[in-house]
């Protein structure tokens, strides 16, 4: 994946994600633009875990569509992912998260 002058860092366009028959997250879009910083926030059970999780490419939505400096993310882009980093670390009960 090369970085695009004009896309966005991180793109998420009507992502759901179902798990065991449950509803993690439903409907979910978010924009963060290059350079950035972007804070997840919300109460226990929010969805705070699964939406990092899908930008570390731990978790794959069940449907909608991931961006990642412009490209769509799919299982085949998992080598490249690493090209392009996303860092989620957990720091004193925050999630910092960063491209690379």
């Amino acid at each position: 994946m090369s970085v695009s002058d004009t896309s966005n860092a991180i793109e998420l366009s009507g992502v759901n994600v179902f798990r065991l028959g449950k509803r993690i997250l439903e409907d979910v879009n978010l924009t963060v633009q290059k350079q950035a910083c972007c804070a997840v926030i919300g109460p226990n059970g929010a969805g705070k875990s699964a939406l990092m999780s899908i930008f570390s490419g731990y978790t794959w939505p069940t449907s909608g569509q991931v961006r990642i400096n412009g490209h769509v993310l799919t299982s085949e882009h998992m080598s490249t992912l690493f090209d392009c980093r996303i860092h989620v670390m957990r720091d004193h009960g925050r999630f910092v998260a960063s491209v690379v």
